[in-house]
């Protein structure tokens, strides 16, 4: 489901803006999500809530603002203009104009900047971030917006994901070297992936990781009564907010049932219908998967007898079939669903074989990470 507006009180900005500056001033590196008052807000949210509240501050406006939960930044660069940005300037864009700057090209194009260009030059985005974290700072303790802001270079806090990838007997080894190839990959700016691979799937594996990853293989029934593979800790692990992404063989384990052969873990709120079709057939995106999973429109992916899936309760769908290859047209490709405290995908067809698609893959697993 879309994402509602979200609003920021003037307080949070201001107590956002001291976490942001207190931890790049020890490292270097700005967190890459600030929760206050137990509201998670993304960087893209802040950058939004204080470049308005620097434009209403000059203004000695001290307003909540609402955010309309603006997407990140294309491709920021690595290198940043660095030095002395006055507030204003006769003759170019200082930090106050740049603000007003960024917020209109947010409500324009529903995102961050990847830079801002000002007199002194390109500054990118986590140093943007920074800057206006520490003019809200001085606005604070002074009671006035600051003559100019020192630019510095920082960078962003990498969360670190750490995922198990199945790889016993019935696990298909294309299967486990495509999730592999997709996360060596394509690369988040916020997120780094360390994984392994196990053919054992217990308590004791499970709590060294973040997310379970069932490939295809053999079939959800073989893994449903494989001995090496606990059930009990993979719906335990994923309830204390552990994620799982299941993929063909993956899905029809962790679905509810596959109509007219077996009931299986029920991690999702889905159930299955068997189909036969092997080949490549086409996807459909939805506005929820495009948040996700940041595609759109028509995919094609390779399919082997993979689930195709129907809603038993509220879940949201990431991709619908776009053909009838499968006969199923318009079910359910690929669903995201909680768990518990956790997060789980399960998806019908296989984007981490050729035509492969390393982001759809990645960020499937940094999704149920809770890492985007």
């Amino acid at each position: 489901m879309p994402k509602l507006a979200k609003s920021i009180s003037y307080n949070e900005i201001c107590v956002a803006s001291r976490i942001i500056v207190d931890q790049a001033s020890k490292t270097g590196q700005i967190p890459s999500q600030i929760t206050v008052n137990s509201k998670n807000i993304t960087l893209d949210d802040y950058l939004y809530a204080a470049t308005k509240t620097t434009v209403n501050l000059a203004n000695n406006k001290k307003i909540d603002i609402t955010t309309n939960n603006p997407q990140k930044p294309t491709n920021p660069p690595t290198t940043t203009a660095t030095g002395t940005l006055y507030k204003t300037y006769s003759n170019g864009i200082g930090y106050l104009q740049a603000a007003q700057n960024i917020k209109n090209f947010m409500e324009t194009n529903h995102r961050s900047p990847n830079y801002t260009s000002t007199v002194i030059g390109k500054i990118n985005y986590p140093s943007l971030i920074y800057a206006y974290a520490r003019i809200i700072n001085f606005y604070n303790t002074y009671k006035r917006l600051p003559n100019y802001v020192t630019i510095k270079k920082v960078d962003i806090i990498k969360t670190r994901v750490k995922v198990l990838v199945y790889n016993g007997y019935d696990a298909s080894s294309n299967c486990v070297n495509g999730i592999k190839y997709c996360l060596n990959t394509y690369k988040l700016d916020s997120v780094t992936f360390n994984y392994g691979t196990s053919t054992v799937i217990n308590s004791n594996i499970l709590a060294s990781y973040d997310v379970l990853v069932m490939p295809g293989g053999d079939s959800g029934y073989s893994y449903l009564h494989n001995p090496n593979i606990s059930a009990a800790a993979i719906k335990s692990f994923v309830a204390n907010g552990g994620g799982y992404v299941g993929f063909c063989a993956g899905a029809y384990a962790a679905a509810e049932a596959v109509d007219g052969y077996y009931s299986s873990w029920a991690l999702a709120n889905v159930r299955c219908k068997a189909v036969e079709y092997i080949g490549n057939l086409t996807i459909s995106i939805t506005s929820a998967g495009n948040k996700i999973l940041d595609c759109s429109g028509i995919q094609t992916v390779s399919h082997y007898r993979g689930a195709v899936m129907y809603a038993t309760s509220t879940v949201t769908v990431l991709a619908t079939y776009a053909d009838n290859k499968t006969g199923y047209k318009g079910y359910i490709a690929s669903v995201a669903d909680t768990y518990g405290s956790g997060r789980v995908i399960l998806c019908g067809p296989h984007p981490e074989l050729d035509p492969t698609n390393p982001k759809m893959v990645v960020r499937m697993i940094a999704w149920v990470a809770k890492a985007i």
